[in-house]
């Protein structure tokens, strides 16, 4: 190397920006090569490009200002040097200390150690860095997820807390306040009061737990548990909820309602009736309202005595057509009671209600009393039951004159089976009408009493007894001793005063007369009569003309079925040719 680079003072500066003595080939921190450029016009003239070179004035520089060196300063090369080859240069120029140079800056030894130290450092600021940045965030996240939480935010705050055991290190309690909002969010409101209650007064915890109480109780009101909302409700301060109150009453004012959909009237209307000593609502309707329901149910159900005192309160208070339900009431009763056999109290509210022109009240009146006329009939009150028709009759009822014929056809009947129980009825209608017809049922009746007296004893015949058919009374005596006092009687007096006559047809005609001792003779007129080998007589029982062996009373054969038609004209049935013939008198 050429002496007079070789002793030059001046130092270089690596581009790492590391200042190396002038005698070092490489920098002694990156180990780069010292860059040197030789102009080929002025080889003397040699320069270090993209170094500072310079040359300390004196280590005692008070300022310590370093100034660089002008090249044309610098000792000059010779021209004949030539670089050695790169190989062994370092050993053909060993390095220089700084300390030989006199009256310049001495540069510091080169250290091996720096680079190491270097590369602990920069890890050590990087993991500072990125600390301060994962605090950094951290904290900006923690302060989102609280102003998150301050909302009630409950999915953000959950995103953005992403370290829970961290952020328990110094706020412990915010997770389980978002858990606690999330629960209140979603309804879950007994999972919230539970949470809330043990957060305690951290933030608005206690303000939450009431607002979760709240909901809760509206909760259990809509699914029906009212004393549940009721007991939750009262647990309110009415200085956070002002409403609270109004909102017992509405929990009692839907729980009347449920009881009314369940047919629970009489919870229904206690529980209005509570509302309606607060005034609230329309609670006072509602009571009209449930009374008016529970009366048509108990209607509808036959519960008739509810239901009319139900429509008589309402009824007062002038509530709908209350008036029309008492009476409809009263009515549907009085026709339970007709159908019982209760035609007394089923009487007395038809009356009540015909009072009041409801209905057909009035025809039904009139149909229990006719009821009642043919019931006095069949018990034997003949006279009351048709008298009972007659005032029927003069009323305007049109069944009275076939209820009076349905009575007589009953007392016919029963004269007509034997009774003498009517003798004296048959003799009163007689003698009001006159009616043949009345006279040959009193003399029937005469026949049906007679018959049930002693012929061994005289004495017991009544002295004043008038013996149709006969004219004493030994007479009859005689015939109650030596013949059938009925067949006698029958033969006599049934239906012997409408046969008297003179009966014709075209082909043929009958005479009945009556003979002198008082009994009836029979002519026929262009008709078979039939004749008999034995002494017989004939007899007319029960609309039949037959005859009957005089020795044992023993019937031979039934000669005429008679049906009269009205009192001049019959329908002659004969058995013989089994004809029927329109006869009139």
């Amino acid at each position: 190397m050429d002496e007079t680079y070789e002793n030059n003072p001046v130092g270089w500066q690596c581009s790492c920006g590391t200042d190396n003595a002038a005698t070092s080939r490489f920098c002694s921190f990156c180990g780069k090569p010292r860059p040197v450029t030789v102009d080929s016009q002025n080889p003397a003239s040699t320069e270090v490009k993209t170094t500072r070179l310079y040359k300390p004035q004196s280590f005692e520089t008070p300022d310590r200002e370093l100034k660089a060196t002008p090249v044309q300063q610098r000792p000059q090369m010779s021209q004949n040097w030539q670089r050695p080859q790169q190989s062994n240069w370092h050993a053909e120029q060993p390095a220089t200390h700084p300390s030989q140079f006199q009256g310049t800056r001495p540069v510091p030894p080169v250290r091996k150690k720096h680079k190491a130290r270097r590369i602990v450092l920069i890890s050590v600021l990087s993991l500072v860095l990125l600390l301060v940045v994962f605090v950094a965030t951290y904290f900006t996240t923690y302060a989102l997820a609280k102003k998150a939480a301050d909302k009630r935010n409950y999915e953000q705050a959950e995103k953005l807390l992403f370290l829970n055991d961290l952020t328990k290190l110094h706020d412990p309690d915010l997770s389980d306040y978002v858990r606690a909002l999330k629960s209140l969010d979603t309804g879950d409101y007994e999972t919230a009061i539970q949470s809330f209650e043990k957060l305690g007064d951290y933030r608005e915890s206690e303000q939450l737990r009431k607002e979760a109480v709240y909901r809760l109780a509206e909760k259990k009101r809509e699914a029906g548990k009212f004393e549940d909302s009721s007991a939750l409700f009262e647990g309110l301060d009415a200085e956070h909820f002002s409403d609270s109150a109004d909102q017992i009453l509405e929990t009692k004012y839907q729980e009347a309602e449920s009881a009314l959909q369940s047919k629970d009237y009489d919870a229904a209307i206690a529980l209005f009736s509570e509302l309606q000593g607060e005034g609230y609502k329309d609670a006072a309707a509602r009571i009209s309202d449930v009374k008016y329901l529970q009366a048509e149910d108990a209607l509808q159900n036959k519960n008739y005595d509810l239901a009319i005192t139900l429509f008589s309160e309402l009824q007062s208070d002038n509530y709908k057509d209350a008036a029309n339900r008492v009476n409809e009431a009263n009515y549907q009763k009085a026709d339970s009671l007709e159908k019982a056999g209760n035609h007394n109290s089923a009487l007395a509210l038809f009356k009540k209600l015909a009072d009041a022109n409801y209905g057909d009240a009035a025809t039904r009146v009139m149909d229990i009393r006719y009821q009642d006329a043919l019931d006095l009939s069949r018990q034997g009150k003949i006279t009351d039951a048709l008298s009972a028709l007659e005032d029927l009759k003069s009323e305007g009822y049109a069944k009275a004159s076939e209820g009076r014929e349905t009575v007589l056809n009953d007392v016919r009947g029963k004269t007509e089976e034997g009774t003498y129980e009517f003798l004296n009825f048959w003799k009163s209608e007689y003698e009001k009408s006159g009616d043949n017809r009345d006279r040959e049922y009193y003399l029937l009746s005469v026949h049906n009493q007679l018959s049930y007296i002693s012929v061994e004893n005289e004495t017991s015949l009544p002295p004043d007894y008038e013996v149709p058919g006969f004219t004493s009374m030994s007479d009859f005596y005689y015939a109650l001793k030596n013949t059938s006092f009925r067949d006698r009687c029958e033969d006599q007096c049934y239906d012997f005063t409408r046969f008297i006559g003179n009966w014709r047809c075209s082909n043929f005609s009958l005479e009945v007369t009556r003979t002198g001792s008082g009994g009836y003779m029979i002519r026929s007129i262009g008709n078979f009569w039939p004749k008999y080998p034995v002494p017989a007589y004939w007899k007319l029982y029960n609309h039949i003309l037959a005859f009957y062996r005089k020795d044992d009373n023993s019937k031979i054969d039934d000669v005429y079925y008679i049906k009269y038609l009205s009192d001049d004209e019959m329908d002659l049935y004969i058995y013989k040719t089994n004809q029927t013939y329109r006869m009139t008198k």
